[in-house]
């Protein structure tokens, strides 16, 4: 088995690569491991983050009705893991051909894309505390704790 961690797009398994010619790491390790190669994306409506010098605490979001967290928020479901493969599904939420705004990515990458083409499933938190820095300062006053 193989676990990747990355921000951003660099592990979609469809290459958003912005250099002509050049495929992300998603792609090439889909292409190379295909079935053995499996990408779960994370993202969350609340995100809070411990990070000097880059943000501490409640992070501000997008509260577009267009977002999809906003439109996973309007559920009510809470949080969920969201097969992207359809099993047998007539109407998914996530469309196989549908671009969606992901506002939680639109710091670090291109924010709108069809998520299929991203991972194979998804894990969708209404809020996602911070995690306790290991090796830095923490930027909350107590330590990070939550």
């Amino acid at each position: 088995a193989l676990c990747c961690w990355m921000d951003g797009s660099i592990l979609h398994i469809v290459s958003p690569t912005r250099i002509p010619g050049v495929q992300n790491m998603g792609a090439l390790l889909h292409h190379n491991y295909a079935a053995d190669y499996y990408t779960i994306g994370m993202f969350a409506r609340q995100t809070d983050i411990d990070w000097l010098d880059v943000g501490c605490g409640e992070q501000p979001h997008d509260t577009s009705p267009m977002s999809a967290e906003e439109q996973l928020h309007a559920l009510g479901a809470g949080d969920l893991l969201i097969d992207l493969s359809f099993g047998g599904a007539t109407d998914p939420f996530f469309k196989n051909d549908t671009t969606y705004l992901f506002e939680d990515f639109a710091e670090w990458t291109n924010a709108s894309f069809v998520p299929s083409t991203a991972a194979q499933a998804l894990v969708y938190l209404e809020h996602s505390a911070a995690v306790h820095p290991i090796g830095r300062p923490s930027c909350v006053p107590d330590g990070g704790s939550r």
